[in-house]
């Protein structure tokens, strides 16, 4: 039978080499991590940003179309608004 020492030597040799085998561990899946990060999320993030910018683009360029229309609108507006008061300046001048 080994004795109280050389049990006691054993178990904290075991707990050092489960330390180790503890950091190890960790290191390997804090470098899955990573690796995940890197290869599965750093595109999906790079695609979301593209997709913001593009959304931003196409925010910029309706707001400008919204612009042009509302200013055909009003030209058109004051067409009709001369179109009528020539037709009513013409129904003067034949009656």
């Amino acid at each position: 039978m080994e004795s109280l020492e050389e049990l006691s030597k054993i178990y904290e040799s075991n707990e050092k080499n489960r330390c180790k085998d503890l950091d190890k561990t960790k290191e390997e899946l804090y470098n899955v991590i990573l690796d995940t990060k890197d290869i599965i999320l750093d595109p999906i993030i790079n695609k979301i940003k593209n997709i913001k910018k593009q959304l931003s683009t196409m925010e910029t360029q309706e707001k400008m179309l919204h612009n042009q229309v509302f200013s055909l609108c009003k030209h058109l507006e004051q067409n009709v608004s001369s179109i009528d008061y020539l037709k009513n300046q013409l129904k003067g001048f034949f009656i």
